[in-house]
């Protein structure tokens, strides 16, 4: 039970079944927050309230995000739905950098907080078209092992990547409920390796999904169903690739 498969599978697992249960209806898309939710915690041994290691956090922050994921589940849409991007950005920023709570503190960790509290919207964004999450999430998985990023960071993005295989394969915009915890997790795992090592290997892992949502989006918007996945992931091989080769 302690074999390294054994988190995304119990994340792949755990979503298929909700997915199947609710029948694609609004609240299946509750599938992924909840599978890497499960994952997560699988990986770091549970749950830790004072985590004292960066990839300890990531258990809560899924929990968290599964929290902000219910009003969108619900139906909320527009200046809610909005706020609630934004709130997930600062949220996961926030938590990412510590929880500080002092005004030293915090200005100690202004970059980080600035870096997610602004990726998580653009994330969403790039995200939100058919494929690109997939794509993202496949390219970040590469990305980490083609760096040999230390720590869980891998099985944590394959983890994000099994827990979003159910809905990925629908070939349609993920839901709302779906997309904002995907790309706060995404922006957090994105951002583990950087903060634990931030060697060059590690800062081209994290622009191969940037690549994938950023560069691709534009040319894979115009093609069709089976060119958009290939276009994406042409985009990000060059920062798999150069992870690789200053590794």
């Amino acid at each position: 039970m302690d074999h390294p498969a054994g988190a995304p599978l119990l994340a792949l697992c755990t979503a298929l079944l909700w997915a199947v249960m609710l029948r694609r209806g609004r609240w299946a898309a509750l599938a992924l927050p909840l599978g890497a939710l499960l994952g997560f915690a699988w990986v770091m041994g549970g749950f830790s309230a004072s985590p004292r290691q960066l990839p300890e956090r990531m258990p809560l922050l899924a929990l968290g995000a599964l929290l902000l994921a219910l009003p969108l589940a619900v139906g909320a849409r527009g200046l809610i739905a909005g706020g609630l991007v934004l709130l997930g950005g600062v949220a996961t920023g926030w938590w990412m950098a510590g929880a500080p709570l002092t005004d030293a503190d915090l200005r100690r960790v202004i970059p980080v907080l600035v870096l997610l509290g602004l990726l998580v919207p653009l994330l969403h964004r790039g995200a939100a078209a058919p494929w690109r999450a997939t794509v993202a999430a496949l390219a970040l998985a590469a990305g980490l092992w083609a760096a040999g990023t230390p720590g869980p960071w891998l099985l944590l993005a394959l983890v994000l990547l099994g827990a979003g295989l159910p809905l990925f394969f629908l070939g349609q915009p993920l839901p709302e409920a779906a997309l904002l915890p995907f790309t706060m997790l995404l922006a957090a795992v994105l951002a583990g390796g950087l903060l634990m090592r931030g060697a060059p290997a590690d800062w081209m892992a994290a622009l191969a999904p940037l690549g994938a949502l950023l560069l691709g989006a534009a040319p894979a918007g115009r093609r069709g169903a089976w060119q958009a996945p290939v276009l994406l992931m042409a985009a990000a091989l060059p920062g798999v690739a150069l992870a690789w080769l200053l590794r």
